[in-house]
């Protein structure tokens, strides 16, 4: 066999290498991102649950996206009620009037549940 065929040999190989590898880190991204979103919906699932609620607008106004920037997937979770960040900040003194719910109840739900987070990302992240 000629240098020139093994060259040519070896390219078609590595291309064929590269190709699987692109196919392969696309559907990887694609279910690290399935799994971002799937974490962000639990979060404002969970937040809701510890929401205040004397209306409803407030639970009403919750949100939870992705959305792709130049440094990778962002997901978001909040609410879009003008006063949320108020009620968020409330002191813990102030008589909600649901009971089990009271300030920073997206807060509480992200950094109570940070470890089990990381690990369902982590998970996601094994080949």
């Amino acid at each position: 066999m000629s240098v020139a065929r093994i060259r040519d040999s070896v390219k078609k190989s590595l291309k064929n290498v590269i190709r699987a590898f692109n196919k392969f880190t696309g559907r990887h991204e694609r279910q690290v991102r399935g799994e971002m979103l799937k974490i962000a919906l639990e979060i404002k699932e969970e937040s809701l649950e510890v929401a205040p609620m004397e209306f409803g607008p407030l639970r009403d106004s919750a949100y939870a996206d992705i959305e792709e920037r130049k440094n990778g997937p962002v997901v978001r979770v909040g609410y879009t009620a003008d006063y949320a960040p108020f009620v968020h900040e409330m002191p813990e003194t102030n008589n909600f009037t649901t009971p089990g719910t009271g300030p920073k109840f997206l807060e509480k739900v992200v950094t109570e549940g940070r470890r089990e987070i990381l690990n369902k990302l982590r998970g996601e992240l094994k080949f």
